[in-house]
């Protein structure tokens, strides 16, 4: 199974977008190499992902579709992740990752438009 599409099916990477983009940058290890986004994996590989978190895996089983993040952990790797005080010697958690795919919602401007919504309500109210 490739590296990127493994990653984001057991929800260590929220979107497969995401998960490309890291391994491009070198953000994701197998077996302490580079790896990149088409790389093949296989169970027993340890997979290190350094994101906006530090996560480091050993692959058990491959998942055809995106899981429920609370199954991944139980069914599908095993977390080999550091204690916080080993983490700061490998990963700083306060260091601020830059990638234009940062986590935000998408807020409407108050323009004076009418939505579609507004627009149906507005209709079934006139019929």
């Amino acid at each position: 199974m490739r590296l990127d599409k493994w990653v984001w099916s057991v929800c260590l990477i929220k979107n497969r977008t995401l998960s490309t983009a890291l391994c491009r940058q070198g953000k994701v290890l197998v077996n302490g190499d580079e790896g990149k986004a088409a790389k093949m994996i296989k169970t027993g590989d340890i997979i290190e992902v350094k994101g906006n978190l530090y996560r480091k895996v050993r692959v058990i089983k491959f998942a055809a579709k995106p899981i429920k993040k609370e199954l991944a952990p139980i069914d599908y790797y095993e977390d080999l992740t550091p204690d916080e005080e080993e983490l700061s010697d490998i990963f700083d958690p306060h260091a601020r990752v830059n990638n234009k795919f940062r986590d935000f919602k998408y807020k409407r401007k108050k323009d004076g438009r009418v939505s579609k919504k507004d627009k149906r309500a507005r209709n079934k109210l006139k019929n």
